[in-house]
């Protein structure tokens, strides 16, 4: 039975319906209405946000632990709609961070040398620590500098999702051209936010 937009499976064929038909003790239950005879009474399910906008928006918050000063990134790997990782871009554990003592800039090629990146603090992460990530689906508020898709294409990642594009955008087209699904997502935290728990809507559902 294939899954409905927001990730729910459709209630009029209700697997457990046999379940209450053959015990009298088991009912079905809405709050606020009295409980239908059957699961073709029930409401449709409720609006949720699908997986890539729930992980896009958690790459958001992730993001937020940055402390490089030039941008925050955050990353999440997942596989098989579970988090498998998250990483963001700082300095290693231990060792000065941007927000302490400024970045460290590279005259020559660019960028900041005392922070690693989103995705390869989320893969090293992976990597340390034993955990798979062949196959997997890596978030990313900025898409990825060319760095990082060589990492992300070498790790075994098959699909990315980002927020905004950076500014090497060729990155993106080398990923593609290796056989990685890229997709843009334009859903983040506030779009989240703005649908669910906003002022337009009705309760924080």
């Amino acid at each position: 039975m294939s899954e409905t937009n927001n990730g729910s499976q459709p209630t009029s064929n209700d697997i457990f319906q046999t379940l209450i038909d053959h015990h009298s003790r088991l009912k079905y239950f809405l709050p606020g209405s009295e409980a239908p005879t059957d699961a073709a009474h029930v409401p449709h399910p409720y609006n949720r946000p699908s997986y890539d906008q729930m992980y896009m928006a958690i790459a958001e918050i992730v993001a937020l632990r940055s402390t490089c000063l030039r941008g925050r990134v955050g990353a999440v790997i997942t596989k098989d709609t579970r988090i498998i990782s998250i990483g963001y871009n700082g300095a290693p554990s231990k060792i000065g961070q941007c927000d302490q003592y400024g970045c460290i800039i590279d005259s020559e090629k660019g960028g900041c040398i005392r922070t690693i990146h989103a995705e390869q603090n989320a893969i090293a992460y992976a990597s340390r620590i034993g955990i798979p990530i062949e196959n997997a689906t890596i978030y990313v508020t900025v898409s990825p500098c060319i760095d990082c898709a060589k990492l992300i294409i070498a790790s075994g990642i098959k699909r990315l999702v980002y927020l905004q594009e950076y500014r090497n955008s060729y990155a993106l087209e080398y990923l593609e051209l290796s056989g990685l699904e890229v997709e843009q997502l334009n859903y983040g935290l506030s779009a989240i936010y703005n649908e669910y728990c906003g002022q337009e809507a009705s309760e924080c559902q």
